[in-house]
C-alpha cells in the first residue's frame, strides 16, 4: 500500500520535495567531500536556506540520509 518514486536529485523540485511524506535519501561524494554533480542543486538549496534560518524549510517532511564517504576526507 505504499507508493514510492524513484528520483534522481538532479531533477530535485523544491516545491515538489516540500510536499513528500518521507524521503530516503541515497548520497555520495566525491573529490574532498562534495556533493556530485547531480545533487548540486538540491545541496545548494538547503545550504542557502539553511543560513536564511527559515524554519519551515522541510517542515513535515520525514526523511533520513543514507551518505557514502570516505573518512579521509577533509571534510567528511
Amino acid at each position: 500500500g505504499i507508493i514510492a518514486k524513484v528520483v534522481d536529485m538532479e531533477d530535485f523540485d523544491k516545491e515538489e520535495f516540500k510536499n513528500v511524506e518521507l524521503a530516503i535519501l541515497v548520497v555520495a561524494t566525491h573529490g574532498e567531500g562534495d556533493p556530485t554533480d547531480n545533487a548540486l542543486r538540491m545541496h545548494t538549496w538547503l545550504k542557502k536556506n539553511a543560513k536564511s534560518k527559515e524554519t519551515d524549510l522541510v517542515k513535515g517532511v520525514n526523511y533520513c540520509v543514507f551518505a557514502l564517504g570516505d573518512t579521509e576526507y577533509e571534510k567528511y
